[in-house]
């Protein structure tokens, strides 16, 4: 979706412009285009951290030798190892690392194969993980990867990287950064609150109600 989309419909309700005909035009005075542009960015970040899977996407991978593994550069973290790409293509389940260090003490020592069988992730660590048994370079695995958001323009230019369905909860953020303001056209604090619970709804959550004049993407 065009990240301009969003920010012209977060204007229109701000009413930051003028109707001209049946339509209106935003005229990015009181907000201009790159402040909001830039409550787009820190939104898709936010987004992120609350629902990983708003970025998620399907991609094979290529396993470095060994035990340890990191996410592509282009990741936030890895949501799930699905299968082995080549061969058989055999399902690849997650397992806890204390079973693991239980049923076969030395794991991370063993033979270097050819096909994963189990993966461990530590959710204090979301951009590594490990896979058992250790595997030669090159294996591939199908993965389902977080991607991180491609930053927009200051001009609004660009598409935001969180799927379609995630764009009502970033509008949504992008009004409580602008009723967030410290100005006095933009600051009300009742209508920040609500749009930061309508967007905490949208994203399934229930967080406590920040100040008006807190950034939530600082947390």
């Amino acid at each position: 979706m065009d990240a301009l989309t969003i920010i012209k419909a977060a204007a229109t309700e701000l009413q930051d412009g003028k109707k001209v005909g049946n339509e209106f035009v935003p005229s990015y005075t009181r907000w201009t285009l790159a402040e909001l542009s830039g409550y787009v960015n820190d939104g898709q970040r936010f987004i992120l951290t609350k629902a990983p899977d708003a970025t998620a996407v399907e991609r094979v991978v290529a396993l470095a030798a060994g035990v340890e593994q990191a996410v592509p550069d282009d990741c936030f973290a890895l949501l799930e190892l699905l299968r082995n790409a080549d061969g058989r293509q055999t399902a690849i389940r997650q397992v806890a690392r204390a079973a693991l260090d239980a049923s076969a003490p030395g794991w991370t020592a063993g033979t270097q194969k050819i096909a994963v069988i189990h993966f461990i992730q530590d959710q204090r660590q979301p951009h590594r993980f490990d896979v058992y048994p250790p595997v030669q370079e090159g294996v591939q695995v199908v993965a389902m990867l977080a991607l991180k958001p491609v930053p927009i323009g200051a001009d609004g230019t660009g598409s935001i990287t969180v799927h379609p369905e995630y764009a009502e909860a970033l509008r949504h953020y992008v009004l409580y950064r602008a009723w967030s303001k410290d100005a006095e056209y933009g600051a009300n604090a009742a209508l920040a609150s609500a749009h930061y619970q309508a967007m905490a709804d949208a994203l399934g959550i229930a967080p406590a109600r920040p100040g008006t004049t807190d950034d939530p993407t600082a947390t």
